[in-house]
C-alpha cells in the first residue's frame, strides 16, 4: 500500500499540469533572494537586479496557475545562477593562481597496466586527468589511483576497512568515510527519488540526511553488520548492531554519542539521555533542532538500497576529462540551489557520421551541458529516441531537463549528411571523487579495462601545474 501511495505522489508532484502549491513558489522565491546575495557582492550588476526582480513579479502572479508555469522561471534562475557563479568565483579568487599546465601523458595497452608518477619533489598539483580510447575496441575504463576506488561498495568497504579491526573500528570507519566523503546540502532531486550511495559519491557529493544513513546502512552491511533506518521528526540516522546492542551513525549531522565506557549509543539511549545533545554538538544542526528530532519515537525502517556500480564505455576516438574546477554547469532541484562545490568532467567523442544515423551517449553522470563542432547540419537532438527537434546552434544545452525532476543520463543525436562531428558532453561530478594525483607523493595508478580487451590502447593525460602560495587543495 505505501509503494502504491509513493508512485501516486511522484505521479502528481512531477505532473507539470497540476495545480501550483505555495511550497513551490515559495522555495523558487527563497531562492531567487539567494542569488540577490550573489548580486549584491558584485559590481555592476543592475541588469541582473532587473531580471530578478521580474521574475519576482512572475511568481507573484502564477498563484492560479499550472506547475509548467515555473519551468521557464527556474531556466531563467539558472541561467543568471551559471553566470554569477563564474563571476564570484574570479572574483573571491577561488580559481586557483597556478601556472600554465604542463601535460603529462601516458599510454597504456592491453586489459591492465600500472605506473608511478613521482610527485614527492615536484610542487605540483593535478588539475585534470583525460582518459582516451586511442584503440579500435570500445574500452570500459576505472582509473584507479593511490588505491582509491569509488566506484563499487566493496572497492571502498576493502580501501577503508582492515581485517584485524574489531566492530565497534569498523563503524567508525565506515562514518568517517561517509562523513567526510560528502557534505550536508539540500538534496538535488525530490524527497521521493532515492539517490544510490554511489551516485553519492561520484555525481553529487552532496546530500541531506535521508541519503547519507542509506550510505552509512549500505557499507555497514557490505562489512557484515546488521543494519538499519531510524526515522526521527525531521531527521534520519543509521544504526548498525554489533556487541548485542544498536549504535547510532549520524554521518550527515557528523555527531557521535557515547556512554561512560566510550561505548557509542542507540538512539534509545540518546532519547532516554537528551542533555547528551548539550554535551556533544553536531556542526551542522543546532541543538533545538535534535532535541525535536530525538523527543520523538523512532520508525525503524529497512531500506532497499541500489548497489549498481559506476561505469561507462568509451568507443574508438572518445574520451572523459575529470576536472576538478566547473564551469558552472550544474543540475539543479526544485529550490535551485547552487552546491557550494562540485565538479565538471566532459566525454568528447569525434566520429564520422553517415546520413541519418543515430548516435547514442549514455553517461552515468548527470548531464548538464553540451556542445557540437563540424561542418554538418542540421543537427536533431532527442532525449528519448522518437520525438527528435532540429538544433537551432552548436550548444544545446538548455534542452536537457533541469530544475525540477530528474537529470538526463542519456541523449541522441543525427544528422542527414555525412561527415565527421566532434560532441563534447558536460557533466556533473563530485569533486571529491575524482581520480587526481596527490601532492608531494609517489603516486601509484592502475588501469583496468573492465571489459577485458587485451588489445586495448588508451592514453592517460594529467594537467600538471606549479602550485602557487594561494592555491587550496579541495
Amino acid at each position: 500500500m505505501k509503494k502504491i501511495i509513493s508512485k501516486m505522489y511522484k505521479l502528481i508532484m512531477g505532473f507539470k499540469y497540476r495545480p501550483l502549491f505555495k511550497s513551490d513558489l515559495r522555495e523558487l522565491l527563497a531562492n531567487v533572494m539567494q542569488v540577490k546575495k550573489y548580486v549584491a557582492s558584485l559590481d555592476h550588476h543592475d541588469t541582473y537586479k532587473e531580471q530578478l526582480e521580474l521574475i519576482e513579479n512572475n511568481l507573484s502572479s502564477y498563484s492560479f496557475k499550472s506547475l509548467k508555469y515555473l519551468a521557464s522561471e527556474r531556466k531563467k534562475l539558472l541561467s543568471i545562477e551559471r553566470e554569477l557563479l563564474h563571476q564570484v568565483y574570479l572574483c573571491n579568487g577561488k580559481k586557483p593562481n597556478v601556472s600554465p599546465v604542463v601535460n603529462f601523458t601516458i599510454i597504456g595497452s592491453g586489459a591492465y597496466f600500472s605506473r608511478k608518477i613521482d610527485l614527492t619533489s615536484k610542487n605540483k598539483v593535478n588539475t585534470y586527468v583525460t582518459i582516451k580510447n586511442i584503440g579500435n575496441v570500445p574500452v570500459r575504463p576505472k582509473l584507479i589511483v593511490n588505491e582509491k576506488d569509488w566506484t563499487t561498495l566493496e572497492s571502498i568497504s576493502y580501501s577503508i576497512l582492515q581485517e584485524d579491526m574489531i566492530p565497534h573500528q569498523k563503524a567508525l570507519a565506515i562514518w568517517k568515510f561517509v562523513r567526510d566523503a560528502r557534505y550536508h546540502f539540500s538534496k538535488p532531486l525530490s524527497s521521493s527519488d532515492s539517490i544510490s550511495p554511489i551516485a553519492l559519491f561520484n555525481q553529487w557529493g552532496y546530500s541531506n540526511c535521508g541519503e547519507t544513513s542509506r550510505a552509512v546502512i549500505a557499507l555497514a552491511k557490505i562489512a557484515g553488520f546488521e543494519a538499519r533506518e531510524v526515522r526521527l521528526r525531521g531527521h534520519i540516522v543509521a544504526e548498525v548492531f554489533f556487541d548485542e546492542k544498536w549504535h547510532m551513525l549520524d554521518a550527515d549531522g557528523e555527531v557521535l554519542f557515547y556512554d561512560k565506557k566510550g561505548a557509542l549509543l542507540s538512539v534509545e539511549n540518546i532519547q532516554q539521555n537528551l542533555f547528551l545533545l548539550k554535551k556533544t554538538r553536531s556542526p551542522i544542526y543546532s541543538i533545538e533542532y535534535l532535541t525535536r528530532a530525538y523527543s520523538s519515537k523512532g520508525v525503524i525502517f529497512n531500506p532497499k538500497i541500489n548497489l549498481v556500480p559506476l561505469s561507462y564505455t568509451l568507443r574508438p576516438g572518445e574520451s572523459i576529462k575529470y576536472q576538478q574546477d566547473n564551469g558552472g554547469y550544474f543540475f539543479s532541484g526544485a529550490d535551485c540551489n547552487i552546491p557550494p562545490l562540485f565538479s565538471n568532467g566532459t566525454f568528447t567523442y569525434v566520429t564520422k557520421v553517415k546520413s541519418w544515423e543515430i548516435i547514442t551517449f549514455s553517461y552515468p553522470y548527470p548531464i548538464v551541458g553540451a556542445k557540437y563542432s563540424g561542418k554538418i547540419t542540421p543537427v536533431y537532438f532527442s532525449t528519448n529516441g522518437w520525438k527528435w527537434q532540429k538544433l537551432v546552434g552548436t550548444d544545446f544545452s538548455n534542452l536537457f531537463n533541469n530544475g525540477f525532476g530528474k537529470p538526463d543520463y542519456k541523449y541522441y543525436l543525427k544528422c542527414n549528411v555525412n561527415g565527421e562531428i566532434s560532441i563534447s558532453t558536460i557533466v556533473q561530478m563530485a569533486t571529491k571523487s575524482l581520480p587526481l594525483l596527490e601532492l608531494g607523493k609517489l603516486n601509484a595508478i592502475k588501469c583496468i579495462d573492465l571489459l577485458g580487451q587485451q588489445n586495448a590502447k588508451i592514453e592517460l593525460t594529467f594537467g600538471l601545474a606549479e602550485m602557487s602560495a594561494s592555491y587550496e587543495i579541495k
